[in-house]
């Protein structure tokens, strides 16, 4: 079926809208979940601000959940990274997460979650870092298959280490 059809608000007809949740300022704890997703939602998209990690070990994920909680395994991924000038591409690996952002540094990053079939999602991160002279791109594609439908996402640093600064922000359609 051609969308051919614009609506006044400039959409073609059977495209969604987003609805935005409440942002978050990323101050003071190691995680941040942002909850309320509702039932039937097949696209997420989650924004990071100046999210700052102040710790130079282990990294910050995204991690989804359903109503038992946060899920923290089963994340199959490959990660690709630019840092120095070099471009870097990591093995298939499983971690707590859709990795985010590496070490000590102010982070921009957009999370973009896909339902393909029942409760299996597809995960697209693209972060940017400008920490002093140096910038660093990291792109994370991740598959996830939840125990239950979608009704929660979170920002986790898997050091425990407290974020200082920035702001989440979490969209659904």
């Amino acid at each position: 079926m051609a969308l051919t059809t614009i609506r006044n608000s400039g959409l073609a007809a059977g495209v969604a809208e987003w609805t935005a949740l409440t942002a978050v300022t990323t101050n003071g704890a190691s995680s941040y979940t942002v909850s309320g997703i509702p039932s039937g939602v097949t696209e997420v998209l989650i924004i990071g601000c100046g999210v700052h990690r102040n710790t130079s070990t282990n990294r910050a994920t995204i991690q989804l959940g359903d109503s038992g909680g946060l899920e923290t395994t089963g994340y199959n991924h490959t990660v690709s990274y630019t840092a120095a000038g070099t471009y870097y591409i990591n093995t298939n690996q499983s971690i707590a997460g859709a990795q985010t952002m590496f070490y000590n540094a102010e982070y921009n990053f957009r999370c973009h979650c896909f339902n393909t079939t029942g409760n299996e999602w597809n995960i697209d991160v693209r972060t940017f870092s400008e920490a002093g002279s140096s910038y660093e791109m990291v792109q994370t594609m991740v598959r996830k298959s939840l125990s239950a439908e979608l009704d929660r996402v979170a920002l986790v640093d898997l050091n425990g280490t407290n974020f200082d600064g920035g702001t989440l922000r979490v969209y659904y359609r």
